[in-house]
């Protein structure tokens, strides 16, 4: 029975039938991950800066800033140094 049910899971036919597969570019799946953080920050921030007052609020709005900024740096000098200089390498 479990022999059985392995080779019902392992057949190409189960595979097509429940699983889709789409393949989607770099950009394409940037774009959704971006899209996924800027939708949920930007209808948070009123409330959060509501809540922290307005000074307090724009001083997190640029240390934060900052902190993405410095982040960003640092991935870019790693993968500078360690990477490779084309983006069709992830492919």
């Amino acid at each position: 029975m479990q022999a059985q049910v392995c080779d019902l899971l392992n057949s190409n036919k189960i595979a097509q039938k429940y699983y889709i597969f789409v393949y989607n570019t770099n950009y394409v799946s940037s774009f959704s991950v971006w899209n996924t953080i800027m939708g949920s920050s930007l209808l948070t921030m009123p409330w959060g800066v509501q809540n922290a007052g307005l000074l307090m609020g724009i001083i997190t709005i640029v240390m934060m800033g900052g902190l993405s900024l410095y982040t960003t740096h640092k991935l870019l000098q790693v993968q500078k140094k360690h990477g490779k200089s084309e983006i069709s390498s992830f492919n």
